[in-house]
């Protein structure tokens, strides 16, 4: 009776949680304007591609943009753009039907191996962590790498001991053109395949590694070059270990049991010297997300370790009851814990319908007024956020961190837009700080160089401060007047 109301209670707060990611998708949907930095640079890279523009291009001339990621999310947003218009509304449900499909391939991954019950509470238990909640709801390329990467797992398993096991390449591809960091799954089918039969595995491997280089090569000589140097070269971001630590200790702290659980069921699988692919992906995906000390990646690292974490989780469940009583204590504690895993999710409300509730009217009404000096200024635009000039159909013409970055690096010459700042040949610059406030610049000094920032001081004024956005026009215009 005890079991069953324990049961009982964690399907009822999952079901919470399920309801909440819902409400957080709806209002990530329907919010007109952009939620993450990135996303403005991705539906811009979307809008490109629908006008038939390539986004691997030379950066010594303007726009100043960088391609970051492989095509295949940008590409599919750009379709959608073209039959719709441009909204972020696209690649946000996108993000949000591949996440609605992971929690099913993670159901499918454990109704193979436990009861239908077990299959369901870990497929949910990846709608109730904070970081899926928040980030599988952006236009972000993240989740759908994430289904191709599951989808191609999926088809490993199910046809490991068969020739249909090579229906899974073409998702694996997908997966690093969607976003070139994930490698884990693909390493994982071929060491898992090369563990059971090693001609299968070579032959795996095989074809996805000459696939995969064809299929470089081609958008590499189509780009002339380009393609390498903004998906690889221009990538190589300054890492801290510092950060990485710190975000890993963050994620681990927010998912202690989850990640616990699913780090018990991997010690058992290689203390008996079993081949588990779920194990390999997990280790895989636990070491790439090491990476998270690169500038500029955030809790979008942990993804598959996550992802990873609830197949493992489910794993273990199954193992635990089929060697003890399902009424026993023990049955119960894996429950009371993972209840408590969730009321730790709960500290954490990242939650678009818990940040935007209160401010979503305000945030409408001062895009609007940015609207207005954005759609009088011509094209002539630089803006910290992308946004302000993607949905007003404007040409966006620097993307200020990624262009600082490789300006300290070394891998871009700034003189141009510098040389360009001074002259006023910018007629707006919308910035998210006041250049003549050295706390404020710190705050954003990741985003321009001291260069670029002493050249705004000395040749445009603010006009307007709307929300946190600070309008900036030229000196001149105001002598003028």
């Amino acid at each position: 009776m005890k079991n069953r109301i324990l049961y009982g209670i964690f399907l009822i707060v999952l079901s919470l949680c399920l309801i909440c990611y819902f409400i957080n998708a709806y209002v990530a949907i329907s919010f007109p304007y952009d939620i993450d930095y990135g996303e403005g640079i991705l539906l811009n890279q979307a809008k490109l591609f629908a006008r038939g523009t390539d986004i691997y291009r030379d950066i010594s001339n303007y726009p100043f943009l960088v391609g970051m990621y492989t095509p295949v999310y940008s590409l599919m947003s750009a379709f959608f753009v073209k039959l719709f218009g441009i909204s972020f509304s696209i690649g946000r449900a996108i993000s949000i039907v591949s996440a609605i499909l992971i929690g099913f391939l993670i159901y499918k991954f454990n109704r193979g191996r436990t009861g239908r019950e077990i299959a369901l509470f870990s497929s949910l238990i990846f709608f109730a962590s904070p970081y899926i909640n928040t980030w599988t709801c952006l236009f972000r390329v993240d989740t759908l790498g994430l289904l191709f990467s599951l989808t191609g797992l999926y088809f490993v398993y199910k046809y490991e001991n068969n020739k249909k096991v090579y229906i899974a390449v073409p998702f694996l591809l997908l997966s690093i053109y969607t976003k070139q960091s994930f490698i884990a799954a693909p390493i994982a089918s071929f060491l898992y395949l090369f563990l059971k039969d090693k001609k299968r595995g070579l032959a795996f491997i095989g074809l996805f590694g000459s696939v995969a280089l064809i299929l470089f090569l081609i958008i590499n000589y189509v780009t002339d070059g380009e393609f390498f140097l903004h998906a690889v070269a221009y990538n190589a971001y300054p890492f801290s270990k510092r950060m990485a630590i710190l975000r890993y200790r963050d994620m681990i702290s927010s998912h202690i049991i989850l990640f616990g659980f699913a780090s018990a069921y991997t010690i058992n699988v290689l203390s008996k010297r079993e081949r588990n692919l779920f194990v390999i992906y997990f280790i895989l995906s636990a070491l790439i997300a090491l990476t998270v000390g690169k500038a500029g990646a955030v809790i979008n690292y942990f993804l598959e370790t996550i992802a990873a974490s609830c197949i493992l989780t489910g794993a273990l469940w199954d193992e635990l009851r089929s060697r003890i009583d399902r009424e026993s204590l023990s049955n119960n504690l894996v429950l009371v814990l993972l209840l408590l895993q969730l009321v730790l999710f709960l500290h954490l409300p990242h939650t678009y319908w818990w940040r935007l509730g209160p401010d979503k009217a305000a945030a409408i009404s001062n895009f609007k007024k940015i609207s207005s000096y954005v759609k009088e200024a011509g094209d002539n635009i630089l803006s910290q956020n992308a946004s302000f000039i993607v949905l007003n159909d404007k040409t966006y013409l620097f993307q200020p961190y990624e262009f600082s970055v490789l300006q300290r690096q070394g891998l871009w010459d700034q003189s141009k837009l510098v040389k360009d700042i001074k002259a006023e040949k910018f007629s707006l610059i919308l910035l998210y700080f006041d250049v003549n406030d050295e706390n404020s610049f710190n705050d954003h000094r990741a985003f321009f160089t001291n260069e670029m920032r002493d050249a705004i001081r000395k040749g445009y004024y603010i006009v307007e401060k709307i929300g946190g956005t600070y309008i900036y026009m030229p000196e001149s215009r105001r002598i003028k007047s």
